[in-house]
């Protein structure tokens, strides 16, 4: 009867939303990544820089989410990756300088909260994935283990 009225409308209700997501998202060029990361941040993060984190957790090093906002912002800043456009995974030969600076920021800042935090796995989990696309083999990781 009269339920099934309301919920159609409700889902044109919702229909249209997504459709002026997308075309914001289109308007913008962002991609689901690009929205991902942005949503991230807006919803979560204290600082805006990189370096402010890097400030506030070497005031409090024992805060976790301060590092994980920190890895946020590093692997969005970083070069050639955290844009979602022309980063991409490999590594090797074809790794760029820029790329390699952004990969050697983003394990600097994981290597640190590791150290503060070595029972995390997700610091660990992190920083083995962009060890290994940082043009690193797996043969490299017995090391760090």
């Amino acid at each position: 009867g009269d339920d099934n009225g309301d919920d159609d409308d409700d889902d044109e209700d919702d229909d249209d939303e997504e459709d002026e997501d997308e075309e914001d998202d289109d308007k913008y060029g962002m991609d689901d990544e690009d929205n991902e990361l942005k949503g991230a941040r807006e919803s979560c993060c204290r600082f805006q820089t990189l370096s402010a984190y890097m400030d506030a957790v070497a005031e409090t090093p024992q805060d976790l989410s301060l590092w994980i906002e920190a890895v946020l912002i590093a692997l969005e800043t970083s070069d050639g990756r955290g844009g979602g456009k022309g980063g991409g995974g490999g590594g090797g030969a074809g790794v760029s300088d820029r790329q390699r600076n952004g990969d050697a920021k983003v394990l600097n800042v994981l290597s640190r909260a590791i150290e503060e935090h070595p029972g995390v796995e997700l610091l660990w989990c992190l920083y083995m994935q962009r060890y290994l696309a940082s043009g690193a083999s797996a043969a490299d990781m017995c090391e760090i283990l």
